[in-house]
Parts: C-alpha cells; sequence; structure tokens
C-alpha cells in the first residue's frame, strides 16, 4: 500500500507569524570518502573544489517574525538592534 505524507503547512508558531523558505542543498566532495551536505547560500565559502559539487535536495526552513528577544520584528525594531549591535 502506498500512502502519500501529507504535509501541514505552518503559519503560526505561539502567535507568531512563521514564513517558510525553500533552500537547495548541495552534495559536496570535501576529501576521498569525505562529503558535507551544504547549503545553497553557503556555496560560495566553498574554494578548489571544481566538480565536486552536486545537487542532493531541497530543505524548508522556518523563520519567525520575531527577534530571539521577544520583540516582534519591524522595520523600526531592525534598525533598534543594528544600532544596539544585536
Amino acid at each position: 500500500m502506498n500512502e502519500e505524507k501529507q504535509e501541514e503547512t505552518i503559519t503560526h508558531i505561539k502567535g507568531s507569524k512563521v514564513r517558510q523558505h525553500i533552500q537547495k542543498m548541495y552534495k559536496v566532495g570535501m576529501d576521498s570518502n569525505l562529503y558535507g551536505i551544504w547549503s545553497e547560500n553557503s556555496l560560495d565559502r566553498i574554494t578548489g573544489l571544481t566538480g565536486a559539487i552536486e545537487y542532493s535536495h531541497d530543505r524548508t526552513v522556518y523563520y519567525l517574525d520575531e527577534d530571539p528577544f521577544g520583540e516582534p520584528v519591524s522595520q523600526d525594531n531592525i534598525i533598534k538592534m543594528q544600532s544596539e549591535g544585536r
């Protein structure tokens, strides 16, 4: 019997809105029989590995619309946090 996996869309966690982002992941050969999984955002940090990178899979990253200090994220709060060095 072949059951399809149904994914539930997460929209809120503890009152905070959730945003999702799909990221491509790549298998990167680091050495003989040694591989790592890197996100598309991190590939620019890899040098000297020509031909050692291949697509692996997609992953979903979830972001909460709040900062780690409990303040809702708004443009004013972002500017405030940057000025405070957070």
